[in-house]
């Protein structure tokens, strides 16, 4: 009987797991203790530590011994089709699911090699040789992450409770902090922050709930990372401390019922929907301590009530209570488990541990759904007023400060970059990259299907090869800007490099491989300080840590493509022009001709092809996609093709993207506009010195294009004779260098790590003439992409307007006294009548 009930009870499947944690271990954020200390070793900022790492990747080993290990939940090796990893747009949330991912999917659990031809392992960049004597994609057999992010402006699920997602929310914090409740909490607990302000020899009147909290954090980071911490506070006080820090933060952001469920509807609306309706086994989303207590609030785990009892020493009336602050790597994890009877249940983990939902260990699904739904708001967006900005007076008035602030800073920092302008002599000072992801699977379907279904083969997705080509490609980039030009430094640092990534899983693992060989073997210094501090709450003994020095997360930034106005500017979510503009494309003149000129080829190809239907160029070109992908990572290619009907056909390839996605040079203009625009921005403002895109074959083509390093015009008058025409591989790359003379400052370019001429002929022009003949090319983007904007509302007194109107003025006053530094040191722009020169030198960038 007994043997009969364990196989009914093993006879439940997990199914689903979704995880939530706050990062790990940082730097603290705050000036309130020891400040000089922090400051001189630039402390306060915020990043991940080599604790808080460390606390991820032994979290990510949890889940790979419940998961993988145990549970079998999920494959040995990364599937993509398994994993889901969203993370907060933040350094340190982006950093701890990277780390975290790499305790999940350990060395050794990398990818193999299917192409055994190393010419197609390695970046278009000649001279470059894949001398890796390993056959995992990436030495060591790492996994690249495909991790994605949300903008924080538009991230609702896990930022529903900001002020910028959510404005009503500062209404609701202006509220909290008159309420009864807090003046009596503020009133009660004055005995201890005497006796705080007593042990940390401050002014008892400097402490109060809101800085407690902020006391706190410094203090929390402290201990985890091995910084000094105050000697005087005796062990008690630093529990009350840590209690108190849990009610203040309640107190002041979520003090009420229907606070907690409004800015936690978002999630359970993801996280409901998800289990429904998602084919990924396991979700991961990498957040902040306030998610953490809004759902140990929302999931009935503590209360305020709970926060009190605690404090005050007063009995606990109601279990569970979790009183202590959500630490660093705190997670939650929601199991989902499937029955005979295909009904659902969820069991739920905090740190580790089961506790209950609804007073049930196992509550079923249809219920919790029940129950969760009855505590969400309807119309969220509507109740947080996202309709409009609403802005506070004092915040107004705070802004303003900033702006004039902002002003004199512009001010000083533009007369010190225009003298330090004949200061320096030929020195790189920044380099912005743009690359194509590496080789991957199939997009279409259109040969041998089942054989790239039965390879889980197709939704271009990264594969093995790809992965080696930007490993490579990072390492080429380390012996130009590191060991050779001494550009960057040996490692990794925040402040010099930022990354971008289309959301794409390809682009996104692309840029991963990259960095690992642009920065591999990273020394990661642990603290010395207790090892509780370097696990994460979940730890069991068990649990190794192997290799874990040998990996630094980098952060990246994406957005969604809707949002993604840099590298997805030609996409129809971004330009909703841009679908009709395609359309007319395969409809001009020019792909008539085209489809007219190749009959006789695409006839050939349909005969060796086995295909009785009339192909036109674009549909063959959705061919050759398939065959690029098959002969970079040795998959099948059709028997019968011959070597000279698919030359002719990688001809035709390049022709056909060109006239199918910017076919007019209104077109090609229009798209890159937001790429050059923001390219000229970073190049033009103090910060990193190495910025890279991670992006796609049209963004390279599109740019090739632009500085006319290629023609879709000459190619397609030309086709089968004379022709120059170059479509970007997988992994290619273009590269602007901004260099600074005794004069002046100058632009060079890169294609696959050959300079190319451009402003005439040369291979450096002067920054300021490029950036004009480069804007003569600009379009209105908006207009022409028929971009329709959301209208925002201001509400702000006639007092603020005047304040708004005085900043103006001075910025004009500002722009003046530039301009005639600007005269002074004799720099001078072209006039109107010199525009029809550079119009004319404009055609030989």
């Amino acid at each position: 009987m007994f043997y009969f009930l364990l196989l009914c009870v093993n006879a439940d499947q997990l199914v689903q797991v979704q995880a939530i944690w706050r990062h790990g271990a940082r730097t603290p954020l705050h000036c309130n203790w020891n400040c000089d200390y922090f400051t001189k070793n630039n402390l306060f900022t915020g990043d991940i530590t080599a604790t808080g790492l460390r606390q991820h990747f032994i979290l990510g080993q949890w889940l790979r011994s419940r998961y993988i290990d145990k549970t079998q939940l999920l494959s040995p090796t990364f599937d993509i089709d398994e994993v889901q990893i969203y993370s907060t747009d933040s350094m340190r949330t982006k950093s701890s699911a990277e780390a975290n991912f790499e305790g999940l999917y350990p060395q050794g659990t990398g990818p193999n090699l299917t192409q055994k031809d190393k010419k197609f392992t390695v970046p278009p960049i000649e001279g470059i040789v894949d001398s890796i004597d390993s056959n995992f994609a990436i030495p060591l057999g790492y996994q690249a992450p495909p991790l994605r992010h949300r903008e924080a402006f538009d991230d609702k699920i896990l930022r529903g409770y900001e002020s910028g997602i959510c404005p009503i929310s500062v209404k609701y914090g202006d509220e909290n902090l008159v309420s009864d409740l807090f003046k009596d909490i503020e009133l009660r607990s004055r005995p201890f922050f005497n006796e705080m302000a007593q042990q940390l020899q401050v002014d008892p009147q400097t402490l109060d709930i809101i800085n407690e909290h902020k006391y706190w954090d410094t203090f929390e980071s402290q201990a985890h990372n091995g910084y000094p911490n105050p000697p005087q506070i005796t062990q008690r006080l630093e529990d009350k401390i840590e209690q108190m820090a849990s009610l203040s933060f309640a107190l002041e952001r979520w003090q009420t019922r229907y606070q907690i469920d409004l800015y936690t509807t978002p999630f359970f609306e993801n996280l409901l929907d998800q289990i429904e309706n998602s084919t990924y086994k396991l979700h991961i989303y990498s957040t902040h301590d306030s998610n953490m207590q809004l759902l140990l609030l929302a999931l009935n785990l503590t209360s305020l009530e709970c926060y009190q009892q605690a404090f005050f020493d007063q009995p606990i009336t109601k279990l569970p209570c979790i009183y202590t602050y959500p630490s660093y790597a705190s997670n939650f994890v929601f199991e989902i488990y499937q029955r005979d009877d295909k009904t659902k249940y969820l069991k739920l983990l905090y740190n580790g541990t089961y506790f209950q939902i609804a007073g049930q260990d196992e509550i079923n699904y249809e219920k919790f759904k029940t129950v969760i739904r009855h505590q969400m708001v309807t119309d969220y967006d509507s109740k947080c007023q996202r309709n409009m900005i609403v802005v506070k007076d004092r915040i107004s008035v705070m802004i303003v400060m900033y702006v004039l602030i902002a002003v004199v800073l512009i001010l000083f920092t533009s007369i010190i970059v225009l003298y330090r302008k004949y200061r320096q002599k030929n020195k790189l000072v920044k380099v912005q990259t743009i690359w194509r992801h590496g080789a991957r699977t199939p997009l279409h379907c259109n040969w041998n299907c089942e054989y790239f279904q039965e390879l889980d083969g197709l939704g271009g997705e990264l594969t093995a090869a790809g992965m080696r080509q930007h490993f490579i490609l990072g390492q080429w980039f380390r012996k130009r800007y590191v060991e050779d030009l001494k550009f960057l430094d040996e490692q990794y640092d925040i402040d010099q490099i930022e990354v971008f990534t289309s959301d794409r899983n390809r682009t996104i693992m692309s840029a991963m491989s990259n960095l690992l060989g642009l920065y591999p073997n990273f020394d990661i210094k642990m603290p010395q300080t207790k090892s509780e501090y370097i696990y994460p709450p979940n730890y069991q003994k068990f649990l190794e840590i192997e290799n874990f020095n040998q990996y630094f997360p980098i952060p990246f930034h994406m957005v969604e493509i809707q949002d993604d106005f840099v590298l997805k500017s030609y996409d129809a979510k971004v330009c909703p022009k841009s679908a009709e503009n395609k359309n007319q494309n395969k409809l001009s003149d020019i792909s008539r001709l085209l489809n007219k000129q190749t009959k006789q080829l695409r006839n050939q190809f349909c005969q060796e092809m086995g295909i009785t239907d009339d192909l036109d160029i674009f549909q063959i070109h959705q061919y050759l996609d398939t065959f690029h992908s098959c002969i970079n990572n040795n998959f099948e290619m059709p028997k019968n093709l011959t070597k000279g009907t698919y030359d002719q056909l990688e001809d035709l390839f390049a022709i056909t993207a060109a006239i199918y996605n910017y076919q007019t040079p209104m077109q090609q203009n229009l798209y890159a506009t937001p790429f050059y625009q923001n390219l000229f921005k970073k190049f033009d403002k103090q910060g990193f010195k190495f910025t890279i895109y991670s992006a796609h074959d049209t963004n390279i083509q599109l740019l090739l294009l632009t500085l006319n390093l290629t023609s879709r015009f000459t190619s397609i008058k030309l086709f089968n004779l004379i022709a120059f025409i170059h479509f970007p591989g997988y992994a290619s790359n273009i590269i602007f260098e901004l260099w600074e003379n005794d004069t002046e400052q100058y632009i060079k370019v890169l294609y696959n790590g050959t300079y190319m001429q451009i402003c005439g002929k040369t291979e450096q022009c002067s920054y300021n003439k490029f950036k004009q003949l480069i804007a003569y090319t600009y379009q209105d983007y908006e207009k022409q992409c028929e971009i329709i904007q959301k209208q925002i509302i201001f509400k702000l007194p006639k007092f603020i307007m005047i304040s708004w109107i005085l900043v103006i003025l001075g910025l004009g006053i500002v722009l003046i006294m530039i301009v005639q530094l600007r005269r002074s040191l004799k720099i001078r722009y072209p006039k109107k009548a010199q525009r029809k020169s550079l119009e004319m030198q404009f055609q030989g960038i």
